[in-house]
């Protein structure tokens, strides 16, 4: 009876432990963005950070690692077949080049910190060879990945664009490499939407008199979901 019992005791453990999906294990996830509160943070692109990845390692060092600048990682216990908490959770403390990195890495680190204690829960969905991961934490708030990059090199050199003045004070210049139609989106520095339209010419003037005096980030998205961000000061 007793070996029995151990039996069911190692049973319920490795169901515990293993029974996630495996798709989860089996790809290097891209952060598209993150939504804290209803408002979206698109994940940064730029010169010091090219994407955001999350990795889930079973049955390795790093169960867990994320990053930005920096490096969040922690060891996992998991629930049922669709939950996770952390036993342990960390970041390197190296500092960010760019302003609009640091800010972005805060906002999607504190994503995970602020309930690490609790279940995240997660769903994975798939469309073809394509695989969409959402993490929810207790807050209700959820992170958006998928497991191709959110713009590659040779995607990147077909639609870069470009912008000035920069500062800027009524009006800013974009300037689109290739012409697309693409959705132009102004965020604040919190994140809040202050600006959308279309962009179907190369040479583009924003009118950005009803901006206040600050940090924004410039957002352009094509048709298929690529996106580029640049930081643009208003005066």
């Amino acid at each position: 009876m007793k070996n029995n019992y151990l039996i069911l005791l190692f049973f319920l453990f490795t169901l515990k432990s293993f029974s996630q999906d495996p798709v989860l294990f089996d790809h290097t996830w891209y952060l598209e963005k993150v939504v804290v509160d209803d408002e979206e943070f698109f994940a940064v692109s730029n010169a010091e950070v090219n994407n955001v990845l999350l990795h889930f390692n079973e049955n390795e060092e790093e169960p867990f690692i994320t990053n930005v600048c920096n490096s969040l990682f922690g060891e996992l216990e998991y629930f049922g077949v669709d939950g996770f908490t952390f036993e342990f959770i960390a970041q390197t403390l190296i500092e960010c080049d760019l302003y609009e990195s640091a800010v972005f890495e805060g906002i999607y680190f504190n994503f995970f910190f602020s309930t690490a204690e609790e279940v995240f829960n997660y769903e994975i969905s798939e469309n073809g060879e394509d695989f969409f991961l959402v993490i929810t934490n207790d807050n209700g708030d959820q992170a958006f990945y998928g497991n191709q990059p959110t713009m590659s090199t040779e995607t990147f050199l077909n639609w870069n664009f470009s912008l000035f003045p920069n500062p800027a004070q009524n009006i800013l210049n974009i300037h689109l490499i290739k012409l697309q139609e693409v959705s132009l989106s102004i965020y604040s520095i919190n994140g809040t939407l202050m600006h959308n339209q279309l962009l179907d010419l190369l040479e583009n003037k924003i009118n950005i008199n009803n901006l206040n005096a600050g940090v924004y980030f410039l957002v352009i998205e094509d048709e298929n979901g690529n996106k580029q961000t640049k930081k643009f000061i208003k005066k």
